[in-house]
């Protein structure tokens, strides 16, 4: 009587055991099937989320470009001698002012102050970048190797720990006893 009590605890525990890994490798190979297919998908999300992102910063530099202008034209309104000083700077006209000293800047150091300004106002290092794992299963061969791995997952656990036509049979035959 004990060993009956004692083979239908292991049975239990064996049939637990075979489901808990049917469901491991199925799930498994579902979520590799379903990420070969979808992965294209993602690059795509994660492709439009950076875009946007850049699209967001871009405007947000408009903006301060356009309040920057805001502003100019203000001053250039309340004080027109403001104008006079831009124009020589902005057309390159030398000016005629005798008691005034004009620096002399050449163009390979004007050029080397602005890329420095241009460095500071915009960190381009804090860029987001698509992550390495979905930019591999893009590719064509891993893609397939995905699918083709997620696809022998759930043949083994269909056929390794799946119900056995045997056991089906013992099943029904104890039920009925």
């Amino acid at each position: 009587m004990v060993f009956l009590s004692l083979k239908k605890m292991n049975n239990k525990i064996s049939d637990i055991s075979k489901t808990l890994s049917f469901c491991i490798f199925l799930a498994i190979g579902v979520m590799a099937i379903s990420a070969s297919i979808l992965a294209g998908e993602l690059y795509g999300l994660h492709e439009g989320q950076i875009k946007l992102e850049k699209a967001r910063a871009d405007n947000e530099k408009i903006k301060l470009i356009i309040n920057d202008y805001k502003k100019l034209l203000e001053k250039i309104e309340s004080d027109p001698q403001i104008l006079k000083r831009l124009e020589s700077a902005n057309l390159g006209i030398e000016p005629n002012e005798p008691n005034v000293a004009y620096p002399k800047i050449t163009g390979s150091e004007f050029e080397v102050s602005r890329r420095a300004i241009i460095e500071n106002m915009s960190p381009e290092n804090f860029a987001p970048v698509i992550p390495s794992w979905i930019r591999r299963s893009v590719e064509p061969k891993l893609r397939l190797a995905l699918f083709i791995a997620g696809a022998g997952l759930i043949f083994i656990a269909f056929s390794c720990f799946g119900s056995d036509a045997q056991q089906n049979e013992q099943r029904n035959s104890s039920a009925k006893a």
